[in-house]
């Protein structure tokens, strides 16, 4: 891609080859056991990606990261959803929860946490959402009540991805009136129970409801300044909300690979479909949106990595990235006529996949009233 250092588009390239030949056989092959990988299997994904220093591209080398930044980081995504979105999903959990031990962690809470998330050898997950508290992170009801020299923690989190593999929570909960801290639950000794989610689409990455039923953290595992946890959230929701940007991107690629594939072969009426012209009129309102869509991801991440505020691009991308692809996949679909709707063809899966992005990490409705704010000066929140 134009403008990335040679290094960068190296790395890239060297990785889009690895994605295709070892993770989209093992997307499918997960796909079908409609589960996501045991936590030993995530593990041993998490060290094949050591070498390409994707866990650590939003982490400076001072802190053991590869500090490709997060436009590498989006690239890397990117591949890793064009052969099997699920890990995608997986991977970003990995990576952002790096960068922010890294940014917020303590020089002991570094040398405990983000050495091994680095390594792969620990999985944490992100515990922000709830069933009553979703975009509005003010409203969340988890408390972690004082108690000699910790907290006991005591609430319920929803749709949390790699909870059920997870060696360590870190939470957002009210340690005060009106007062959200970042708090770090480890499995052993402390606790914490999962239940899996089904869904709809995405088998092979876990979603779960995570429980705190009077769950003893130390003081020493608050993560960051205590009660800073709302401003540092809506901060860091530009990471993620640009990440499924491109998550959005990989899978549309991945649909546009298809559908050309299939009308170059597919003869109808004498010729090949890609000779039609309502069939070339799908595929360029693909390509041209799926080239916005990955310019408005870079243009976030680029953002990120220069320390500037994007909410407004962030949420942009967010909101074009995933319904782009959920229109990519319906094309796609549509040129495969019948055989689209099978279980033989890959673009049913991409179709049902496609559809759950738009939801995650703030909806389509949401990122429009982001948008809206940031144009007007005028908030629809309140």
């Amino acid at each position: 891609m134009p403008g990335l250092s040679p290094e960068l588009g190296e790395a890239v390239a060297a990785f889009r080859r690895f994605a295709e030949k070892r993770l989209r056989p093992l997307g499918d092959h997960y796909e079908k056991l409609g589960r996501p990988p045991a936590r030993e299997e995530t593990i041993a994904l998490f060290r094949e990606l050591e070498p390409f220093g994707l866990i650590g591209a939003m982490v400076g080398e001072e802190d053991g990261g590869s500090g490709l930044g997060t436009v590498g980081l989006a690239l890397f995504i990117e591949e890793i959803a064009r052969n099997w979105l699920g890990f995608g999903f997986i991977a970003a959990i990995q990576a952002a929860s790096a960068s922010l031990f890294s940014s917020l962690g303590s020089a002991e809470q570094k040398r405990r946490f983000l050495g091994p998330v680095l390594r792969g050898e620990c999985i944490p997950c992100m515990c922000i959402s709830e069933p009553g508290a979703g975009s509005n992170v003010a409203e969340a009801k988890t408390r972690a009540t004082e108690d000699g020299a910790g907290f006991v923690v005591s609430g319920q989190k929803l749709w949390i991805t790699n909870a059920d593999v997870s060696d360590v929570a870190v939470v957002v909960a009210l340690t005060g009136e009106r007062e959200l801290s970042y708090l770090i639950v480890e499995r052993e000794p402390h606790g914490y129970q999962t239940r899996t989610i089904p869904k709809m689409a995405l088998h092979s990455t876990g979603t779960s409801e995570v429980f705190f039923d009077g769950t003893r953290v130390p003081r020493e595992n608050i993560l960051g300044e205590r009660g800073k946890a709302l401003r540092q959230t809506v901060k860091l929701f530009e990471r993620p909300r640009t990440l499924m940007c491109m998550l959005g991107v990989g899978i549309a690629q991945d649909a546009l690979d298809q559908a050309i594939a299939y009308a170059r072969d597919r003869q109808q009426h004498g010729k090949a479909i890609a000779g039609h012209q309502t069939i070339q009129n799908y595929l360029a309102e693909t390509a041209t949106e799926l080239h916005a869509a990955r310019l408005l991801g870079l243009r976030a991440a680029a953002m990120i990595d220069r320390d500037e505020r994007c909410d407004m691009e962030a949420s942009m991308a967010k909101y074009f990235g995933p319904e782009m692809a959920v229109r990519a996949t319906s094309r796609a679909l549509q040129i495969h006529g019948g055989f689209g709707v099978t279980e033989e063809y890959r673009v049913s899966r991409l179709f049902r996949e496609a559809r759950i992005l738009p939801i995650p990490d703030g909806t389509t409705e949401i990122q429009k009233l982001i948008i809206g704010r940031a144009l007007t000066g005028v908030s629809a929140f309140s």
